[in-house]
């Protein structure tokens, strides 16, 4: 069956054989990759280099040699602060890129060692190749983080560049972001070249996930009670225990064969931006309103919308939103952009990027101040709620002071996206820090323990990246440092009693 890498894999799809690992990882995107790569023994060491921060240059030289892993990360953490709410990550950021946000190219703190005997069995699952959504997302586009932000550990992006030079049309060459595609080859290469290629199951649908063995919270009742179900070939010193069903994509057929993996410990490693949040106003499912960029590319290549077209309406302030503005003003179509906030609100995203390394962006938020004009081809209503879609294209729109009425071509609704977690009992709601609301990577993340990325109600059950708010690269790799530090010590501790 194609689209299993190995022939590990291969058999035990093939016979729908029960297979038992220690950490089942969903998600085979950056999340995933980097904690496969600590998990099969790659481990940080603290390399000398003088830290920009006292106290954590202090603390970095009590016992030296040390790993990482092994130390203290709370006390290490101590004190630090950042774009990120998760400790661990505000750590693992400050040695490898000390005194990023200040501009600083300061040389890594760290330094990989590889040691087999610090190994923890894993299988990363995936729907499509490693590399997870970056293979899905336009190829022209730049990313929006730096560079060397998006590198995995032990293989900087830097080397892999060297290594795979082309022809560029100048286009990459002077900016410090890189192009989708780069980022996707790069996160496709990195699996061959750190050597966990093996790990990975691509091709695969998660079905469910359910805990057979340990403590969980009833969702029903709120309470706690302990599962206790017979399994194939587990330790008897795990406490905890989950049955993950996967079914094999086949991609001629569309459906492959159903397995099962037994698995001590599961890690939540996908992303969030599979489920686009709908409006939920009067005429939101109607065919002219969309929440995928593509659509509009498409209509515009088809020739259905423009230039003389009725304005295409844009909801949202945000990078995608951005994004169908300039799609559609390069396309010469006109654009209504209605924004909820204060377009000065110091929470847009586009007002905090720097114009020099983010211009595309820039001009976008320009226009949307007003400080950057095209009449005719572009109004933005800042401090406006779209109250109806009517079956004629018109979009209600209440302002401040006034009710407006717009006629539009079609209506791009670009106000973020949920993560698909069907596989989980009511799509993982009781595991929110709110459990009374849906999981969302900036409102309502999912709970855990900062230190060890555990879930609040649900031992062995671990969350990583976005769905815990970490949506840049840079700061998910914290979660790897925790969660492979925490179930390291459990198993270990676990084995010694």
């Amino acid at each position: 069956m194609a689209g299993v890498y190995n022939s590990f894999n291969n058999n035990f799809v093939k016979h729908q054989d029960v297979v038992t690992t220690d950490v089942a990882i969903i998600g085979n995107g950056p999340s995933g990759i980097c904690l496969s790569y600590l998990l099969s023994g790659n481990w940080p060491y603290y390399n000398g280099n003088p830290h920009p921060l006292p106290h954590l240059h202090h603390k970095l030289n009590e016992n030296p040699d040390i790993s990482i892993i092994e130390k203290d990360l709370e006390y290490l953490s101590d004190g630090l602060e950042g774009r990120s709410s998760n400790p661990v990550a505000l750590l693992y950021d400050a040695l490898h890129h000390p005194n990023a946000d200040l501009g600083s190219n300061a040389p890594s703190c760290l330094d990989w060692k590889y040691n087999r005997d610090n190994a923890i069995p894993h299988v990363v699952i995936g729907r499509g190749l490693p590399g997870g959504i970056w293979q899905d997302i336009d190829n022209s586009k730049l990313t929006l983080s730096l560079k060397n932000w998006m590198e995995m550990p032990g293989y900087s992006f830097e080397e892999w560049k060297q290594c795979n030079p082309k022809e560029e049309d100048g286009k990459y060459e002077t900016q410090e972001r890189a192009s989708f595609s780069d980022v996707f080859q790069y996160y496709t290469d990195y699996v061959d070249h750190v050597n966990i290629k093996d790990n990975f199951l691509s091709h695969v649908n998660v079905k469910s996930v359910r805990r057979i063995r340990g403590q969980r919270i009833n969702d029903e009742n709120g309470e706690s009670e302990i599962m206790s179900e017979v399994s194939y070939d587990i330790d008897r010193y795990s406490d905890n225990l989950f049955e993950v069903v996967c079914e094999q994509i086949d991609e001629v057929e569309g459906r492959g064969l159903e397995f099962k993996i037994h698995a001590r410990n599961v890690v939540l490693a996908t992303g969030t931006s599979d489920i686009p949040t709908r409006l939920g106003v009067p005429g939101d499912e109607k065919c002219y309103v969309k929440s995928d960029l593509e659509d509009l590319e498409l209509a515009i290549e088809k020739g259905h919308i423009n230039s003389g077209s009725d304005p295409v309406v844009i909801i949202g302030a945000g990078l995608t939103a951005a994004d169908a503005v300039l799609c559609a003003l390069n396309n010469n179509i006109p654009i209504v952009h209605i924004i909820r906030r204060d377009v000065r609100d110091s929470s847009i995203v586009l007002k905090q990027l720097l114009g020099s390394v983010y211009p595309e962006y820039s001009k976008v938020y320009k226009m949307m101040t007003g400080e950057i004009e095209y009449p005719g081809k572009y109004e933005c209503y800042d401090k406006h709620e779209v109250l109806e879609f009517k079956d004629d294209n018109t979009v209600v729109v209440m302002g401040p002071t006034e009710c407006r009425y717009v006629k539009a071509s079609a209506v791009m609704a670009l106000i973020g996206a949920k993560p698909k977690l069907s596989y989980l009992c009511c799509n993982g709601q009781s595991l929110g820090v709110n459990p009374k609301h849906s999981i969302t990577c900036k409102s309502n993340p999912i709970a855990i323990d900062c230190f060890t990325h555990e879930t609040a109600i649900s031992p062995g059950l671990f969350a990583m990246g976005p769905l815990v708010g970490d949506v840049f690269v840079r700061f998910l790799k914290g979660g790897a440092l925790a969660i492979t530090r925490h179930i390291r010590r459990r198993k270990y501790l676990q084995k010694d009693e």
